[in-house]
């Protein structure tokens, strides 16, 4: 037991242990390669076959609303979820400053007698607010997106334009 940090430190305790490290990843590669092939096709189909059926939906969806009606329906939308987004975040940030000027105010003055434990409410309480607002926008933003871009698939189909220029003259 003694001679094996001495026996590290020769070159032909290195020269072994290199070949046989390599005969060792040779031979899981040789087994792993067909193996990770195989899930890769498997991941790759399954990926394909996700994406064509989101397209057939988003097209069916296109198809659905490209009527008068259905354009105006997805203004309508459109300009609701702006508004939303707009009251999610005015209201977010009224109720996380709201409750971090009561919790202040509590510690300032001592009505709920929290202790320490306003300390930590305190400082917790907004982040958590603001987290949940920023989770509910960006969930509105998602949705609006998806619309946008149901709008702008459903003008381009109707209108063949070929710069800016064109937009600017109709």
């Amino acid at each position: 037991m003694e001679n094996i940090p001495n026996s590290t430190s020769t070159w032909i305790w290195w020269v072994f242990s290199v070949i046989l490290v390599s005969f060792i990843v040779n031979i899981t590669s040789t087994y792993a390669k067909p193996l990770l092939d195989n899930m890769g096709v498997k991941y790759s189909n399954k990926r394909r076959k996700k994406i064509t059926e989101t397209k057939k939906k988003y097209d069916k969806v296109v198809e659905n609303f490209d009527t008068p009606e259905g354009i105006t329906h997805l203004k309508i939308d459109l300009l609701s979820l702006y508004i939303q987004i707009s009251i999610v975040l005015i209201a977010t940030l009224i109720i996380a400053n709201v409750l971090y000027d009561f919790i202040d105010l509590n510690m300032k003055f001592g009505v709920l007698r929290l202790g320490y434990l306003s300390l930590y409410v305190r400082d917790t309480i907004s982040p958590v607010v603001y987290i949940l607002g920023l989770i509910i926008w960006l969930f509105l933003i998602n949705k609006a997106r998806l619309i946008s871009s149901v709008l702008k698939t459903i003008y381009s189909k109707h209108t063949k334009l070929n710069s800016l220029d064109d937009l600017k003259l109709q």
